[in-house]
């Protein structure tokens, strides 16, 4: 990290000290990782084990800005900069991971010996991640009902999520608005930044992907239901916005709670599509996230209500291998 703080301008301590514009776009993009989109196509973002190997100290990010939109240019070149050097520490960390260029970005400080106080921000890379438990599925035509295995598997999946790409980020820009027209002193927060960032986000996550990606079920002999457990979090409404409104965490100004993806794929928009594809496949594979009970005492986050006559043939805590009763 010292050769960035060769090329600092000069020691800054505090957010407050830099350009106007430089400082929204900071507090704008910091709100802005979505993580449970990221985790709906099977990523998440990287925990350094130790400080940030990917720094950008305040100094750096110094000047007058015309925009919100140029301020954050000069921090996408930072971080890209800080990168040649820091992400090598992230593969030695994650080494059976794949690691993409897209970073959640965060406050970061801390005292070096030599140039003491040093106060900036950090870059956490996207990285693949398992979430789920696979049964063997060898010389098995296999189709997805999500993008949760996207990322760690070949496998052709609808993909439920990108649809959805606009109303996900207007539901964040509403949400982030809100926030902090509330709880900002200063209200700091670009929408259309945000927009724009979201947007790069969720395009790079697609654009991996998308050789495999559906939009629609197709036949296949094993369909295969990846859930997050309790993911039924929130209230009811025909959209992400009136779901998040329609629940206590809104109620209790809880907007870090407020996630897109609870509120697109539940065990009720699972359910249901498992209903509308039956015919399609002949055994059914539930996976979970973490443990859940056996079938027999799993009502709800097993789907029963929704797949009528079935044979059980696995029944482990992390997934459910179902044969369909004709």
């Amino acid at each position: 990290m010292s050769f960035l703080f060769k090329r600092s301008k000069k020691a800054i301590y505090h957010l407050d000290s830099l350009d106007k514009n430089m400082k929204i776009a900071i507090k704008t993009i910091i709100d802005c990782s979505m993580s449970d989109v990221a985790k709906a196509y099977g990523l998440r973002y990287a925990i350094p084990k130790w400080g940030e190997p990917i720094f950008v100290p305040y100094g750096e990010l110094d000047g007058e800005f015309n925009s919100t939109r140029e301020a954050y240019s000069i921090i996408e070149e930072a971080i890209n900069e800080s990168s040649k050097e820091g992400i090598s520490q992230f593969k030695s960390w994650y080494p059976n991971s794949q690691i993409l260029d897209q970073y959640r970005i965060s406050y970061y400080s801390f005292t070096d010996e030599h140039y003491g106080y040093i106060a900036g921000i950090g870059a956490d890379p996207l990285i693949t991640h398992s979430y789920f438990q696979l049964p063997e599925f060898k010389g098995k035509n296999v189709f997805i009902l999500s993008p949760a295995l996207s990322s760690v598997t070949d496998f052709p999946f609808l993909d439920n999520i990108y649809q959805y790409k606009k109303e996900i980020i207007e539901s964040y820009s509403w949400a982030n608005s809100q926030f902090h027209s509330k709880y900002d002193k200063d209200n700091s927060y670009d929408e259309e930044l945000g927009m724009y960032f979201m947007g790069i986000l969720m395009d790079k996550i697609r654009k991996r992907v998308e050789k495999n990606a559906r939009n629609q079920i197709e036949n296949a002999d094993v369909l295969v239901v990846p859930l997050f457990v309790s993911q039924n979090k929130y209230g009811h409404g025909e959209s992400i916005k009136e779901r998040w409104i329609d629940s206590e965490f809104y109620r209790k100004s809880m907007y870090h709670e407020l996630e897109a993806l609870p509120a697109i794929w539940n065990t009720e928009s699972a359910g249901n599509l498992i209903m509308n594809s039956i015919g399609k496949f002949s055994t059914l594979v539930l996976l979970f996230d973490k443990g859940v009970p056996s079938m027999e005492k799993c009502k709800e986050e097993c789907l029963s209500q929704y797949i009528g006559p079935m044979r059980v043939v696995e029944d482990k805590e992390r997934y459910k291998i179902i044969e369909l009763v004709k």
